[in-house]
């Protein structure tokens, strides 16, 4: 297979993919389902306590949480928003990148 053949069936392949990706997200779109917060210990106020949004969403019946940081990102709780908050921390966007490596 030759160089234009090869880039043809890649380009194919990602148009197809995005297609999928868009149907699907028009198919099924997010609904919220539910808010709420959780009061964590905060890292900057010794003794003091932060309070993050929470909320549930639903997409094609799965049911899952997500909470805010800060900088008003939502993540995965993966069943514990508080834990999830205090492993984002600071160094969340850090921690994610050494991760994926």
């Amino acid at each position: 297979m030759n160089r234009l053949q090869m880039l043809s069936v890649v380009l194919v392949f990602v148009v197809g993919v995005a297609g999928y990706a868009f149907w699907y997200t028009r198919q099924y779109p997010r609904e919220i389902v539910g808010q709420g917060t959780v009061r964590v210990p905060s890292s900057k106020a010794a003794g003091g306590y932060a309070t993050h949004a929470t909320r549930k969403v639903s997409v094609n019946g799965v049911v899952f949480e997500e909470v805010a940081l800060p900088s008003g990102t939502w993540i995965d709780c993966g069943g514990d928003c508080a834990k999830a908050v205090h492993e984002a921390g600071d160094g969340f966007w850090e921690k994610q990148q050494r991760d994926r490596r």
